[in-house]
Formats: C-alpha cells, structure tokens, sequence
C-alpha cells in the first residue's frame, strides 16, 4: 500500500519474515466500527459480524495462505425490498511471492485463445494486509442481486394498463388495439 492509497476498511498486518517455519494461524474478528465501514462500502444493510481465519506455511520468499471468511450479512432484496439475513462462508488459498512475473506475463497465447495462469500475489515489503484479504473475499462472496429466501418475481399486468408486449400480439394477430 502506498501514502496515497485509502486506508483499508479493515487491516492486520502481518510481517512474512516472522512466520516460524512451522506455520502461522490468525484469527480476525472485526470490530464495530470495521463494520460498519466494509457495510457502506459493500451496500449492505448491515454486517453484524464478520471473522476470518488464516494459515500461512512458507518462508519470506514464498508463503501460502489458506484462509476462510464467515460473516453474518444483512442485505436488501432486489424483489421486495425487505432486508433480511445470510450467511457467508468462502474459503480461498492464495501463493504469495517476492518474485512476481511483470504486469501483462500472466496471460498465455495458446491454440484456442488466451487463458490466464495463476500468478502468485506480490510480498510488498515483507508484509500482507490480512484484513484487506477478508474484506475482498466478502465482497467477492456476496450476492450481488440478493434474493430474500421464498421471494420470486412473478410479472402481473394491471388491468387498466396493459403491456406493450401484449398490445403487439394482438397487433401481430389482427385484433384491433381497442383505443384508435
């Protein structure tokens, strides 16, 4: 992250060179106010709770993550416009490197086309931003046309005011349009 980038809506730093050899596990459980941020940001109605767990394995060249976000959402439907509740749970592994290949090598020329390879995540100056991680992995997770459980769109035509895709079936069957 540089001086000008906004400050994340939810950080925790941790330095690759002290992860011992044995592995490291980290747990996030984001306060109140992190909340509160990530719910504007995100268009949320609320995010009343929202943890994250981590393992890294490597060593300060080449380290992998596996981590797990679980969050509790409030969202609003796109059909009723109710609010209501659900649960997240997205599990991700990510390869970070201090050798990452120049911007533009990660896409491929092959016979059927392009295909993009898997590129490990840069280390930037010995650190990784967990709580960024489990932001983005929540964004990534989230409905982005919510639908409250047992909701459907069902399309019914007022009488007064019919459609004006059934005024051109009865146009394209010969039935007069009734008004001309």
């Amino acid at each position: 992250m540089t001086d000008q980038d906004p400050a994340p809506f939810l950080s925790h730093v941790v330095r690759v060179s002290d992860v011992p050899r044995a592995g490291l596990r980290v747990t996030i459980e984001a306060d109140e106010a992190s909340r509160a941020r990530i719910a504007s940001a995100y268009d949320l109605v609320a995010l009343p709770k929202l943890t994250a767990t981590f393992t890294l394995a490597g060593n300060a060249r080449r380290l992998k993550l596996k981590g797990q976000v679980r969050a509790e959402v409030r969202q609003t439907c796109v059909v009723s416009l109710e609010a209501f509740d659900s649960q997240i749970d997205e599990r991700f592994e990510l390869t970070f490197s201090e050798d990452v290949p120049e911007e533009g090598a990660a896409m491929q020329n092959e016979d059927d086309g392009f295909s993009r390879r898997e590129d490990p995540e840069p280390i930037v100056n010995d650190r990784i931003d967990l709580g960024v991680l489990a932001a983005e992995y929540l964004a990534l997770a989230l409905d982005p046309w919510p639908r409250k459980p047992g909701v459907s769109f069902a399309w019914t035509e007022d009488a007064g005011e019919p459609s004006p895709f059934a005024a051109l079936k009865r146009l394209r069957n010969g039935e007069s349009g009734g008004d001309s």
